[in-house]
């Protein structure tokens, strides 16, 4: 099956930042009184995407773990918080939030030529880790939480979220890493609520999965909220 057909509606990078920029601004956000904060997988693959949410936002604040999942937990979310513009008293916030997958030159997906690399090498390599440990091991209390935090984390809020189903293929994982990016983004979300008591400070919340191909960089839109009641 031809891989896009499992991600309806995937975008290239450009039309999707132009087409998030266009709600935000239909929602009352400028550059002026909103800070952009972003949650990508620490490969430079996913650098791209950052960089195109600058080119219309400005400067981040980074909330980027491995997977996509978000790191910094409620002090980096609250220091992100307090560093919003406060124009005219508005204060606005952005939360953008992406697993990804590769598509190689064969059409395999879980893989990605990257530039200078004579072969394809594995894309995203932290859900592709979670996934084979996932298979066979399971036992939660064996995870490296000293020496790996990052990747045990992944590995958690997956296992969590399968609820104890076999983990699926490359892209099953990609669309269950972007529901737990979801979550916790969510669950930060809550414990910072009294952050957004004035009506003046908004929140938009954005989530996707980015799919590198050979031939373009594109994004599976998945949540899409530029008026989150907090």
């Amino acid at each position: 099956m031809n891989t896009l057909m499992r991600f309806p509606g995937a975008m290239n990078e450009l039309s999707y930042v132009s087409r998030t920029a266009e709600e935000l601004h239909r929602a009352g956000f400028a550059l002026n009184d909103t800070l952009v904060s972003v949650a990508t997988c620490r490969d430079e693959l996913c650098r791209l995407l950052v960089d195109r949410i600058e080119t219309t936002w400005g400067s981040s604040f980074d909330l980027s773990g491995l997977a996509g999942l978000p790191s910094g937990g409620v002090t980096g979310l609250t220091a992100a918080l307090h560093h919003r513009p406060d124009e005219d008293h508005r204060s606005n916030f952005v939360i953008y939030g992406f697993s990804h997958v590769g598509v190689d030159p064969n059409g395999d997906v879980g893989s990605f030529e990257r530039p200078g690399m004579k072969t394809p090498s594995t894309t995203c390599g932290s859900l592709a880790a979670a996934r084979g440990w996932l298979q066979t091991n399971g036992d939660l209390s064996t995870l490296a939480i000293d020496t790996d935090p990052e990747q045990s984390r992944v590995v958690n809020h997956l296992a969590h979220h399968l609820d104890g189903d076999e983990p699926g293929d490359m892209i099953d994982m990609a669309v269950a890493a972007v529901r737990c990016i979801e979550d916790e983004i969510d669950r930060l979300v809550y414990a910072v609520k009294h952050e957004f008591a004035d009506q003046s400070q908004r929140l938009a919340i954005f989530t996707g999965v980015q799919i590198h191909t050979p031939s373009e960089r594109l994004v599976w839109p998945s949540r899409s909220d530029a008026a989150v009641n907090v």
